[in-house]
């Protein structure tokens, strides 16, 4: 395994830790509104953003893995699978830390944290489609016996 696809394994699972400890943060404030019977916290937008934030991290711990071990399957420079790690790490702190941050700071002033979150987000997503097109190419270059 070489060194960018352990990288992208470590990325990976300290994302998947963070959603777990953001997880269990989540489970112990929706349970103390629920015994106390404030649905209005449970229905407000920053348990919702709270809620998106932990999902997508865990996303996006997945999506590092699973490029990790795909990564040897790609035909593309080491150079461009260095951006795109970068990609999809910048995706990674869009969904988690950026969100969090418009979840508990920002709820009423979100368009400058939704624009940076866009751009980062969509350097992930160009980092995913390079990487399915370098997978393609592999594929395409085996010869059938």
């Amino acid at each position: 395994m070489s060194k960018l696809a352990t990288i992208n394994i470590i990325i990976g699972f300290l994302a998947i830790l963070i959603a777990a400890c953001s997880g269990f943060f989540l489970a112990t404030i929706a349970g103390t509104a629920i015994q106390s019977n404030n649905s209005q916290y449970l229905n407000s937008l920053i348990f919702t953003l709270q809620k998106s934030a932990h999902t997508h991290t865990n996303m996006f711990g997945y999506l590092h893995i699973m490029f990790a071990l795909t990564l040897r399957y790609s035909k593309l420079e080491l150079k461009t699978k260095y951006r795109q790690t970068i990609g999809l790490l910048l995706g990674t702190l869009s969904m988690s830390f950026i969100m969090v941050l418009r979840a508990n700071f920002f709820t009423n002033q979100t368009n400058f944290l939704e624009i940076i979150s866009a751009v980062l987000l969509s350097f992930s997503l160009l980092s995913l489609l390079t990487h399915i097109y370098g997978v393609i190419l592999s594929l395409t270059s085996i010869k059938s016996p």
